[in-house]
């Protein structure tokens, strides 16, 4: 009996020494991870700099390989840059934001040389739709509901342009001025210098005006109208 207690206790101490290094094993691997993104993200950094195309694919893959691990190339292919925006914002206090904001400034977009076919006949639109990635947004919030500057009650990330969302891509309608070569001038700038773009298509719509609502902003700003009203005098 003495003999089945003591065998029983050795498997079980057998048990738990092989989890506890399994999950040794695996807290190191993830150490191991952790540093080698740390290096890779600085080397990234530099290269960015030097060559920001270079610098972009890698640093897009490496993101797209901490969230989602296998899939890394699938994301990767499907995140990939095809060009970057040259822009007089450098941080984002700089960029226009608030009701009644508006995105007059001009830029351009410099198109990757391996994309520039795709640009052909473009120069017909006068406005264009773009795609592009909110690189420097920070990390995600605790929650997806917050207070935008242009309102004093809170709404769903979904029902906003915040930049800290899910995945931190970005829509804008810009107005094309012209084309030389792969570089695009375009007016209504709202991205910092150096951001990814990642798709331009034309912008065509054909919902009529009348049938177009502006959510809690058409609210907001007639708050603000009432708010600014002066009193009539007594």
């Amino acid at each position: 009996m003495r003999f089945l207690i003591s065998r029983r206790r050795v498997v079980w101490l057998l048990a738990l020494l092989a989890i506890v290094s399994a999950w040794r094993q695996e807290a190191k691997s993830q150490e191991d991870d952790q540093a080698a993104l740390k290096a890779q993200l600085a080397r990234i950094a530099a290269l960015r700099a030097e060559r920001p195309h270079d610098g972009l694919l890698a640093y897009y893959q490496a993101l797209t390989h901490v969230q989602l691990g296998e899939r890394t190339a699938a994301l990767a292919e499907l995140r990939r840059p095809i060009g970057i925006v040259r822009s007089l914002y450098a941080a984002t206090g700089e960029v226009p934001k608030g009701l009644g904001a508006e995105h007059r400034a001009e830029g351009t977009i410099e198109i990757f040389p391996e994309y520039e076919t795709g640009l052909q006949d473009i120069e017909g639109f006068s406005h264009l739709y773009v795609l592009w990635v909110f690189d420097r947004a920070g990390a995600p919030p605790e929650t997806w509901v917050g207070t935008p500057p242009t309102d004093d009650r809170p709404h769903g990330v979904f029902a906003t342009r915040s930049p800290r969302r899910p995945n931190p891509l970005a829509l804008t309608v810009i107005e094309l001025l012209g084309r030389k070569g792969r570089v695009l001038s375009v007016r209504g700038i709202d991205m910092l210098d150096g951001t990814p773009v990642l798709d331009l298509k034309p912008y065509l719509s054909n919902i009529p005006e009348e049938k177009l609502r502006r959510g809690w902003l058409a609210e907001a700003e007639a708050r603000r109208a009432a708010a600014s009203t002066p009193d009539p005098p007594s």
